[in-house]
């Protein structure tokens, strides 16, 4: 069916429904563990298939939806695209047989399958529950250590720096403190994040923040920004005045910096 276009306005509004709608059915393809993982049945469905109306299409995908086949099966067992696929599920949806399973019940599905799902769908799942927006559901913890199971450093820092940051607004240092180690531990050429476990240090105090400052104005040096590092070293030896590393170092940056 074809909608008239009234204006940019709408035709924004439009594309980005169907963007959604095309990112919702990549993201279920590529998340669900099986079907009944993440869509409920909500009624007896025997009534429903017995009806003369009911498409074929949608009496075959009701009977594949046994909480065994994952996407991928199902819809090589029906010969139909996801797009196909998807469709009837709304259908289904929008006749009171099917309930999407909220943040809560996929946070708990992660959680319980924990053992057992690959790592790949366990990050979908929390990507998905923190896509979700839910307050009181950080799943940024759980989501770096799949990603730093799956060998993806710049996934796992990312996430990592992002919990470090939540802990950080709720209070919690010392959970921070750890999380932005490993943030720096998985992506070291990123100031940001260099800068985050500067700032964590600088509220607990401690040798540890002229070290992570040290090595913030090496790396600032690497990159051609040797004023700033300049400004690190500085602030490194104000909290270790006498560490002949720190002196030799800030010497080289000065006569950098000419």
């Amino acid at each position: 069916e074809y909608t008239r276009v009234g204006g940019p306005l709408d035709a924004d509004w439009l594309l980005l429904q169907v963007t959604k709608t095309i990112d919702d059915i990549e993201k279920f393809n590529s998340v669900t563990p099986s079907l009944r993982d993440v869509y409920e049945l909500m009624s007896d469905p025997d009534d429903y298939l017995a009806r003369p109306e009911t498409q074929p299409a949608m009496r075959e995908l009701l009977e594949l939806i046994d909480g065994q086949r994952d996407m991928g099966e199902v819809l090589q067992a029906m010969r139909m695209n996801r797009f196909d696929v998807m469709g009837l599920l709304r259908d289904m949806c929008g006749a009171g047989l099917l309930r999407p399973k909220n943040s809560f019940e996929l946070l708990m599905l992660g959680e319980n399958l924990r053992s057992t799902l690959p790592p790949q769908k366990l990050a979908r799942i929390y990507e998905r529950v923190r896509e979700l927006g839910v307050d009181g559901f950080d799943v940024t913890l759980r989501l770096a250590e799949v990603h730093e199971e799956l060998e993806n450093p710049a996934k796992a820092a990312l996430f990592y720096g992002d919990h470090a940051r939540n802990c950080q607004a709720a209070g919690e240092v010392d959970l921070a403190l750890g999380s932005a180690r490993r943030a720096v531990e998985f992506q070291p050429e990123s100031s940001d994040l260099r800068q985050l476990l500067i700032e964590l240090l600088e509220d607990v105090g401690g040798d540890e923040l002229a070290d992570a400052l040290k090595d913030l104005a090496a790396l600032k040096r690497s990159q051609g920004h040797h004023g700033q590092a300049e400004e690190d070293l500085c602030r490194a030896l104000e909290v270790r005045p006498n560490d002949p590393e720190l002196i030799l170092a800030h010497i080289e940056a000065c006569r950098e910096i000419g």
